[in-house]
């Protein structure tokens, strides 16, 4: 029976910039991964997707209040059947640069049947 209103945790920490996160389970048993943590501004950022190996972006817009420029943000990670590895990040700020720096700390990864 699935079962999606209880996620289990697959794993729980703080990732770093880049790393692979070992998952407790198989993501063959669930049919969706639900992704938690803050971005560089410390605003809780939240994702779900579907529990399939292959590399996926999570990407987000964020605003600088002191300015008013947004920012388009991205993470690149790659799932396989037991982890998720971190590749790397990505910042673009509208009309400025482009860097490499952390934008997303992973802090939970729950898998819902």
């Amino acid at each position: 029976m699935w079962d999606s209103l209880t996620p289990t945790v697959l794993w729980e920490g703080t990732s770093g910039k880049t790393g692979t996160l070992p998952l407790a389970e198989s993501i063959t048993d669930f049919r969706e991964l639900i992704i938690e943590g803050n971005d560089d501004d410390h605003y809780p950022r939240l994702f779900h997707v579907a529990a399939e190996a292959g590399s996926i972006v999570l990407s987000f817009v964020g605003m600088n209040f002191t300015n008013g420029l947004a920012s388009g943000k991205a993470t690149l990670v790659r799932i396989s059947d037991t982890s998720m590895q971190i590749i790397g990040h990505r910042i673009h700020v509208m009309g400025g640069n482009t860097s490499d720096t952390q934008c997303l700390t992973i802090t939970r990864i729950l898998g819902a049947r």
